[in-house]
């Protein structure tokens, strides 16, 4: 029995031993797989710090502990951020964020613990001052029982795309910007388009409106005189009536004549004004001396200025200064600044000056003005000088109007000139309106040539010119031009088109020929080339033809001239101004 309780003693001794020595076995084979655990994570553990050094995206991860042990920081979360390793480890990175981003920060930053996760686009301020835009991500890790238990929170420079973001807004403002200036150029040019055709059709319309009843008035007052004439009896009362009615008569054909003279300056107004603005208007540089043209412009204004009790003052240079520039230009300006000082000075004077404002070589600038004793203008009048049909205010509804584009024609060709205009004025104390011009100067050679007188019509009995052919579409303008030529004593045919001119000079050799540019069946122009091949064709003599027409560009007078035609005259033209053609090619017969 005792033999058999030894023998399993000894039996369970030898057990134990062996599980002793199994567990130590197991023992160290535990220790060394647990050697090999921790160094295969801190293997890992430094790859993954290496890997996460070298991203291009910052990176801030932090255990929730009360120790600095769980932070870990990347390089380019500090480059990001603007702050060291250890200040991050120490003070954290949300001071560095900009001040008006920090509740956003915040609340990304309590999202974070209550949804494990969030992303915001804030801005550092780095210790220079720079703001830096980044995007930030906040990833959490939770325990199994849901409580966050690390963060890693990554931030990505996005600072150059919002700079592009920040250009594309400022090019799409600017883009916008632009459109709705051009919609309102157009539509500002729309709508002065549309106001200078109604106030052109207005300023056309008021002439003819006084023109149609000036008519009415003398188609009555020729009633009134059939009447008088048809009684076989007249009395002094009569007579009396016949001359109250004739004072009638001239008021009313005054009046037509003012009325179409106005019609005149608005058309021709039209025509510069869109010839300068397509930039078809040449300057003609020719040599002449400024001061001759500047009391030429006046003395055109003289009769009107004394009969309105005005003088007219000169403050020249006592020597004479030759330029080369545009003399027409310059007298145009100066004849439209001269008309409207007359028109708005009812009494005083007005003074006219010029001297040079500088010298560069042969380049001078040249200053002309017009200064007046009249009304003056307000400030908003003058604001609104240069603009289309802008006119002051007149002195009375008797004074004539004018077509409310001068001073804008004034303005675009003393711009083309290279200088400027300009005004200086008060109501009620007279204004001084200043315009300069560039000119080349030139030596001083002795008077300079005048102008031309005008050309007197020659006696009946001294002409050469007698039978002349008048070739005109318009029943009413033949009618006119007949009557105007038989008042001086021509004796006139007439032909309605370039077809009938024809036949009418097969029949009787004309000594000039008036004729129309726009006909139907044969224009003008097609008339005059004909009529010119035939002369050739037969050796005869070139018979004057003088072209009629209201077309005023100087392209439909160039083509004109090249058809053949011997001068061009624009419509309405003066008894003066035909008679002098006229005249000029009978000087010309031999």
């Amino acid at each position: 029995m005792i033999a058999m309780l030894t023998q399993k003693t000894r039996a369970l001794e030898t057990e134990i031993k062996r599980r002793k020595s199994v567990e130590d076995t197991l023992q160290s084979y535990l220790e060394l797989l647990s050697a090999h655990a921790e160094e295969s994570l801190r293997h890992q553990q430094e790859s993954c710090r290496t890997l996460l050094s070298i991203l291009p995206v910052g990176v801030y991860s932090a255990t929730l502990t009360h120790d600095c042990d769980g932070i870990f920081v990347n390089k380019r979360f500090c480059e990001l951020s603007g702050m060291d390793e250890e200040h991050l480890r120490t003070e954290g990175w949300f001071n560095a964020v900009h001040i008006d981003d920090r509740d956003a920060v915040r609340h990304l930053w309590d999202s974070s613990h209550r949804n494990f996760g969030g992303k915001q686009e804030y801005r550092y301020v780095l210790p220079d001052g720079t703001v830096r835009w980044v995007t930030g991500e906040t990833v959490s890790f939770a325990s199994l029982r849901g409580k966050p238990r690390t963060y890693v929170h990554t931030i990505v420079d996005i600072s150059e795309l919002k700079e592009v973001e920040k250009q594309r807004e400022t090019a799409s403002q600017k883009a916008e910007e632009l459109l709705r200036h051009r919609v309102e150029q157009v539509e500002r040019h729309r709508r002065e388009q549309d106001q200078f055709i109604d106030t052109l059709c207005h300023e056309l319309r008021n002439p003819l409106s006084s023109i149609l009843g000036n008519i009415e008035l003398l188609r009555i007052g020729l009633g009134q005189r059939e009447s008088i004439l048809a009684s076989d009896n007249l009395d002094l009362d009569d007579l009396e009536r016949l001359r109250e009615q004739s004072r009638y008569d001239h008021e009313s054909i005054s009046a037509i004549e003012k009325c179409l003279a106005h019609q005149k300056v608005i058309t021709d107004d039209v025509l510069n004004l869109s010839k300068l603005e397509v930039g078809k208007v040449a300057l003609r540089m020719v040599e002449f001396n400024p001061k001759t043209t500047i009391i030429d412009a006046a003395k055109m204004f003289e009769a009107e200025a004394n009969q309105k009790g005005v003088t007219l003052r000169f403050n020249l240079p006592m020597s004479d200064v030759i330029v080369k520039a545009d003399p027409d230009r310059v007298s145009q300006v100066l004849i439209n600044l001269l008309a409207n000082a007359l028109k708005f000075t009812p009494r005083g004077s007005i003074t006219l000056e010029m001297n040079i404002m500088e010298r560069k070589g042969p380049r001078i600038l040249v200053k002309v003005s017009v200064k007046d004793d009249g009304i003056g203008l307000t400030k908003q009048e003058k604001d609104k000088l240069f603009h289309r049909f802008m006119q002051p205010t007149s002195t009375s509804y008797d004074e004539p109007c004018g077509s409310g584009l001068g001073l804008v024609i004034s303005k675009s060709l003393v711009e083309l000139m290279g200088g400027t205009i300009s005004v200086e004025s008060s109501k009620g104390l007279g204004s001084d309106f200043t315009f300069t011009f560039v000119a080349e100067e030139l030596p001083h050679q002795g008077p300079t040539r005048s102008i031309a007188p005008l050309i007197i019509p020659k006696q009946y009995h001294a002409r050469r010119i007698r039978q002349i052919l008048v070739v005109e579409d318009n029943l009413i303008n033949q009618r006119f031009l007949v009557r105007l030529l038989e008042v001086a004593r021509f004796t006139c045919s007439t032909a309605r088109n370039g077809m009938e001119a024809l036949a009418c000079m097969e029949r009787v050799n004309f000594d000039l020929l008036l004729m129309d540019v726009h006909m139907p069946v044969m224009d003008g122009i097609a008339c005059a080339r004909e009529i010119r091949a035939r002369e050739a064709m037969n050796g005869l003599a070139p018979v004057p033809i003088i072209g009629l027409s209201g077309n005023a560009r100087d392209e439909h007078r160039h083509e004109a001239l090249r058809s053949g035609m011997s001068y061009y005259l624009t419509k309405p033209c003066k008894k003066e101004e035909l008679y002098g053609v006229i005249d000029k090619f009978d000087s010309q017969v031999g």
